[in-house]
């Protein structure tokens, strides 16, 4: 009879290109009429059209239903993935470049579910909409990209495999086949209308929707949990699989969907500037101090090249989670006004695509290369999207759009009481009060964003900004509660090998190694957490160096000592009057010099109190550097001239020269004790 030739009964020998170049049995060497009875239908059951396997078995290239699925689609890009312009230079990676989205920005990524490497090699992907269009998997194709390690050869078990810019242009309604080398149905997916001609409205996301996307937050059409399939088997059962197993979300192009995903209440938004008063994001190139300074670091620019303007508004977050977690997809949502009806938004994967660019600070160099945010860490985001008001409502959302926190500032900008948001929102009277902060750092009374009434009141402080710093608690400090006390530029006793306890050490102190800085404490109950010792030197002195660095133990990074003690009834976090703090080794076994200006200030850069030693390293005028306004102020040459010491204990007349003398060291005890 008529219409039961191989392959199905209508087809006949022609291919269109090499993937469905043979007429070939499948499994190989099947036979449904071994005896020749003319049984009918026999061809059409034991024949299908695949790539050619001359010389081999006809099973080569065969794969297993289920074993790669189509994990995640875009067919409007919100980013310029085939980065036209900017990014790395590397087409369809995690990094997007700059460029306006096009068509060509398309992308469709598989995912090896399997536990085995799989030989894609002749597998199509076919595309059907109002278009067809077909995607041979092979080595020789350039639209393919792939993880560390996979190639079309071989797809590592968890690899993932991107078809960047597939042939043709997929529409937002589409239905995908991805089949092995053998034309078996591998796996399948229908987003949108019914492209699959099955008459149902099954289609990923929603059944409803399509690929259409408004944001970068709506992109991709994923499956969720990463690589989850419904129907394995692609036996077209349950009907609703594709609407069960994909969802609208952020991109996550060669990775697990599953990325920046997040409970709420594991980050927070801990600190917010709307009103800057100090010069973080550093754009000036001259005259600005330090000249190593970097954008929204914990040290702004200062001195002539300094430019304070709504640039150096920034948000930073902090991570109280247990574990790392990818910034795939976060956003940062600002609603400004009294009634929230400006609004901006911030897309923290998407970097670089703004035109004017924002600056992602992370505390970690560490998550900074792997888009990770880490326990205790934190992430400072510079010069966000537009300008925010005073009166803002900020949200962070993790990449399914979820709210994981947020934070009312002023008179109801998030549309729901009044009174409930930090009074006078972020509005500043000097750097004392430029930053909006958790206090004490990352404090959240409603964890589970459940609205709790005057959260935001009883969490927030007005207070000195701290980027990627944790927010010190305690009293608020006033100019003087601090002072410096003693200090030993030149060294005559081994200090460092009792790490300053105040126990001298046999040998000679050693320049740089033994010098140290003392602080007395005048007021309970301050938290020194953001607190930063900074030294200027004559620049006639050889050898010694300026620096500024924080009093903080726990911060091997930026802190300015080997060896920080505390003496007396309080601590670092809680002080007690009458305490001492000595840090040894102040310039990290570099010298702070015999001419040197320090200066000591809280988080809010306001000076709590300064000393000159020697002969005008201030550049204040010649005199009035301690001990009695001559060059070399800290020179010494014997035990008995080694300090420049306060006396009376800790007395400040703001004159340097009535306020210091020489004498022997009383390292963490009164000047006015002899040892």
């Amino acid at each position: 009879p008529t219409g039961d030739g191989a392959p199905d009964g209508e087809q006949d020998g022609a291919s269109q290109d090499i993937s469905n170049e043979a007429i070939a049995r499948f499994p190989d060497a099947i036979d449904s009429d071994p005896n020749e009875e003319g049984i009918e239908g026999a061809d059409i059951a034991d024949f299908t059209k695949r790539s050619a396997t001359i010389g081999v078995s006809n099973n080569s290239g065969a794969g297993e239903p289920g074993s790669v699925v189509i994990n995640e689609v875009v067919t409007d890009p919100q980013a310029d993935w085939s980065d036209s312009i900017g990014g790395r230079g590397e087409p369809f990676d995690t990094r997007p470049g700059t460029g306006v989205p096009q068509q060509d920005d398309q992308w469709i990524e598989l995912f090896n579910v399997s536990d085995r490497e799989i030989d894609l090699t002749g597998w199509t992907l076919l595309i059907h909409d109002s278009l067809p269009s077909k995607e041979l998997l092979s080595d020789l194709n350039d639209h393919l990209y792939f993880t560390e390690g996979s190639s079309a050869r071989k797809l590592l078990p968890g690899g993932y495999l991107v078809i960047g810019n597939p042939d043709g242009v997929m529409e937002d309604s589409v239905f995908l086949e991805l089949r092995d080398a053998a034309g078996q149905v591998i796996d399948t997916v229908e987003i949108g209308a019914d492209f699959e001609d099955d008459g149902l409205e099954d289609g990923a996301p929603d059944g409803e929707n399509n690929g259409n996307a408004s944001n970068p937050v709506n992109e991709a059409i994923a499956r969720f949990p990463n690589g989850t399939d419904s129907d394995i088997g692609e036996t077209g059962t349950p009907l609703d699989a594709d609407v069960t197993d994909f969802i609208k979300r952020s991109a996550t192009i060669l990775a697990s969907n599953d990325e920046g995903v997040v409970t709420p209440g594991d980050v927070v938004i801990n600190e917010v500037v709307t009103d800057p008063q100090s010069d973080w994001d550093a754009s000036s190139v001259t005259g600005c101090r330090p000249k190593e300074e970097i954008p929204f670091d914990w040290i702004p620019c200062t001195g002539q090249g300094a430019r304070v303007n709504r640039n150096d508004q920034y948000i930073e977050l902090f991570s109280k989670a247990a574990f790392p977690l990818k910034i795939t997809g976060w956003s940062v949502v600002m609603k400004n006004g009294t009634t929230g009806s400006q609004v901006d938004t911030e897309y923290l994967n998407l970097v670089g695509t703004d035109l004017i660019e924002p600056v992602l600070r992370f505390s970690s160099p560490d998550d900074a290369r792997t888009n990770t945010l880490s326990p205790g860490q934190f992430l400072v985001i510079g010069n966000p999207e537009g300008v925010m008001d005073d009166t803002v409502f900020v949200e962070l959302r993790d990449g399914l759009g979820t709210v994981i926190d947020n934070v009312e500032l002023g008179d109801n900008p998030e549309g729901d009481d009044p009174n409930d948001g930090i009074p006078r929102g972020g509005a500043a009277s000097g750097t004392g009060t430029e930053a909006v902060q958790r206090t004490p750092n990352g404090t959240d009374s409603d964890p589970n964003e459940e609205g709790i009434r005057n959260a935001d009141i009883d969490d927030f402080t007005k207070r000195g900004g701290t980027p990627a710093r944790v927010n010190a608690a305690g009293v608020f400090p006033e100019i003087g509660d601090v002072v410096i006390n003693e200090v030993v530029t030149d060294p005559q006793t081994n200090w460092s090998e009792t790490d300053f306890d105040g126990t001298p050490s046999s040998g000679p102190g050693i320049q740089g190694e033994d010098e140290f800085i003392e602080f007395f404490i005048k007021k309970s109950g301050l938290d020194l957490t953001g607190w930063t010792v900074e030294v200027n030197n004559d620049i006639r002195e050889i050898g010694a160096v300026s620096f500024e660095g924080v009093l903080d133990p726990n911060d091997t990074v930026n802190r300015a000592f080997q060896v920080m003690q505390y003496f007396g009834r309080g601590s670092f976090q809680d002080t007690a009057a009458g305490d001492y703090v000595v840090v040894g080794d102040p310039a990290l076994e570099g010298s702070i010099g015999n001419n040197c200006f320090i200066l000591l200030r809280e988080p809010g850069r306001t000076i709590i109190d300064d000393v000159e030693i020697g002969d005008d390293p201030e550049n204040d005028g010649e005199g009035d550097g301690a001990p009695q306004g001559q060059p070399g102020g800290g020179d010494a040459n014997s035990p008995q001239n080694e300090a420049v010491a306060r006396v009376p204990n800790g007395g400040d007349t703001d004159n340097d020269v009535a306020d210091f003398r020489k004498q022997p060291v009383t390292l963490g005890a009164s000047n006015e004790r002899r040892p």
